[in-house]
């Protein structure tokens, strides 16, 4: 966004993102030597070489029984594709960069249907006959600096692959059947919430903030470790995953177009307008692919399953959690060990290296007087304990009090803020509503993430955000400093945060009460310690207890939910009929006298069909029975 600001003032400037390069005690300028010296580090990255050497014996083994996927049995989700599957799958396409075919997203979004129909026949050929363009195994990989690292060091950049347009709107139409094969099946553990419908990133933030707060009011301990998987997609073991899916009983053509995208993968890498030389891509997914994600997902499920019976673990797609509650330390630190042991033991057979380093503990505790820090291990290091820790973008600290993650809540909004207050000062297009969409999207959408969580903490801290939602406010209207706050809400059509966020829980808490296999669920229709919290003013209740005191204030106790139904499956076409005259007459230049009248044809049109049908049908009555 900054940067189409700058262009819009003529001030950006356009250069390398890499300048040089630290590698071997040399400095390396010239882009191409850059561009070879990153290929070859990611290339490597891939390879046998960068696996302990216990898994990389145990995957020789293994890599010697061969995976059957064909069959003679027809099975549903191998039948050909539809056009709407096409359609759907074109209209969640984004308009991201294009791969080596140099085909842009948007190019196809323009097609017409005689041309979707070519391309639908193309993408059913290679379903069929499994003949994989040789062209979509290659990637342009755009080297992305890690956040807060050195960027002259080659080990900082995260490899993002730029694949073929067209592959990945086949990937799409493929991805949504495997996950609605997986969904079928139960296989996804229940803990699992990336990419999941229906799932997203609060639900683990939040069971793992109502087990804490359940935790201080029963005076335990509770000490969490949050994990960190080293180069986790660039080392997916490509074998685990087809072997994975041959054990789901996956045959026929969709394994086998899974088994083509992962085979003899190569990439170039990009810097600037400089390409690198070749690399082969050994083991691992491509960043940025479509299927690359739920791929994943299905190496890393069994993970969760490792935990011994104490043991609780959290998991979106590589973000690992794991915690323990209890009156005593020492059984904490037995329970955390063992399941720390259950765990490697699983990544050793399954390519993943835990990070020691980036690996942290927090012991979340309210109990007064001293009380020891747990001292748990990985691969012989100590993990190290520390006072907060940032899981799935929310800062939590070990007091709970979210003080950490509402002031840098406030630095992060401050900076959208400073967007905002440039747009504002000019004289060309900030008008009011754009002003107030740019407001909505920059900053609103971040004060709007986890406020379901954080909104638990003291009033006195959440005022701290007040103020940023009524700056915003004043920016996109043009109101005063000294203009009321209530009016700022009537004129710009925003509550006031309290509210909203009030909204936005009860959005999700309606949406966990109408799924019975949310993990959640019966945690916010019957939470525990009802008894303890009414006693017991001064501890902040968990979610579902906090829930039921909105609720009882709205007098919405007895609502009743439709739970949610399964759709169907994506490779059962179904067609909708619709007035298609709206498509013609453009809204700009129609009148509203016309619109009408089309109403009212569709709807006489109806009356006359019922009319003449019953007209019919009395007829052949006195026919069939004479007086």
């Amino acid at each position: 966004m900054w940067n189409k600001v700058r262009k819009m003032l003529g001030t950006y400037k356009k250069g390398h993102a890499i300048s040089f390069l630290n590698h071997n005690g040399q400095t390396v300028s010239e882009v191409i030597d850059i561009a070879n010296i990153l290929g070859a580090k990611f290339s490597k990255i891939s390879s046998n070489e960068s696996y302990p050497p216990v898994f990389a014996a145990y995957k020789q083994k293994e890599e010697r029984k061969a995976l059957n996927f064909k069959t003679s049995t027809c099975k549903e989700y191998n039948a050909p594709f539809t056009v709407q599957e096409l359609t759907a799958a074109l209209n969640k396409t984004r308009p991201t960069s294009s791969g080596p075919d140099r085909i842009h997203c948007n190019m196809l979004k323009n097609l017409s249907e005689k041309s979707l129909n070519v391309i639908l026949f193309l993408f059913n050929r290679i379903w069929t006959e499994q003949c994989f363009p040789a062209l979509w195994c290659k990637a342009v990989v755009v080297p992305i600096p890690k956040p807060g690292k050195d960027p002259h060091n080659p080990s900082h950049y995260r490899p993002i692959a730029l694949t073929s347009c067209l592959c990945k709107l086949m990937e799409r139409i493929v991805n949504t059947r495997l996950v609605y094969f997986l969904e079928e099946i139960g296989h996804l553990s229940k803990f699992q919430s990336g990419f999941r419908c229906t799932r997203g990133t609060v639900d683990n933030a939040l069971m793992l903030e109502t087990a804490i707060r359940d935790a201080f009011i029963t005076k335990k301990h509770l000490v969490s470790i949050f994990f960190d998987m080293d180069k986790a997609y660039d080392r997916a073991w490509r074998y685990g995953i087809l072997r994975d899916l041959s054990k789901m009983g996956l045959r026929g053509n969709l394994p086998l177009f899974i088994t083509n995208f992962l085979g003899r993968r190569t990439f170039n890498v990009r810097v600037g307008d400089v390409l690198s030389d070749d690399f082969p891509q050994y083991e691992g997914v491509p960043q940025g692919s479509v299927l690359s994600v739920i791929l994943f997902v299905i190496k890393v499920n069994e993970i969760v399953q490792q935990l011994p019976q104490y043991v609780h673990g959290y998991l979106y797609v590589d973000d690992f959690q794991i915690h323990c509650a209890g009156v005593n330390m020492s059984f904490i630190e037995r329970q955390l060990q063992t399941a720390i042991t259950a765990i490697t033991n699983w990544c050793d057979k399954n390519g993943f290296v835990l990070s020691a380093q980036k690996t942290n503990c927090v012991h979340f505790c309210k109990l007064r007087g001293m009380h020891p820090h747990p001292e748990i291990f990985l691969n012989g290091t100590s993990i190290p304990m520390v006072s907060e820790a940032k899981f799935l973008g929310i800062i939590l600290d070990e007091k709970l009090s979210f003080r950490p993650h509402i002031l840098n809540l406030k630095r992060k909004c401050n900076k959208s803020l400073n967007l905002l207050k440039i747009l504002s000062n000019t004289t060309w297009g900030a008008d009011f509503s754009s002003l107030l969409k740019i407001y909505k999207a920059l900053v609103l959408s971040k004060l709007d993430y986890g406020c379901t969580i954080y909104g638990s903490a003291r009033k006195s801290l959440l005022q701290i955000l007040d103020t940023i939602h009524h700056q915003g406010l004043r920016l996109s209207s043009g109101a005063f400093r000294t203009s009321p706050v209530q009016s700022l809400y009537i004129i710009n059509k925003e509550p006031a945060l309290e509210l909203r966020r009030h909204k936005i829980a009860l959005k999700y808490y309606f949406k966990i009460k109408s799924n019975s296999e949310h993990p959640m669920h019966n945690k916010i229709l019957q939470p525990a310690f009802g008894t303890f919290y009414a006693n017991k003013k001064s501890y902040i209740p968990s979610f579902g207890h906090r829930m039921r005191s909105v609720i009882q204030t709205l007098n919405t106790q007895n609502v009743e939910i439709e739970p949610k139904e399964d759709g169907l499956p994506p490779w059962r076409g179904f067609n909708i009929r619709t007035i298609d005259e709206f498509y013609k007459l453009p809204k700009s230049l129609t009148s509203d006298n016309v619109y009408r009248q089309l109403f009212y044809y569709h709807r006489h049109s109806s009356i006359r069909i019922l009319i003449l049908h019953l007209r019919m049908d009395l007829k052949r009555r006195i026919m069939l029975d004479p007086l």
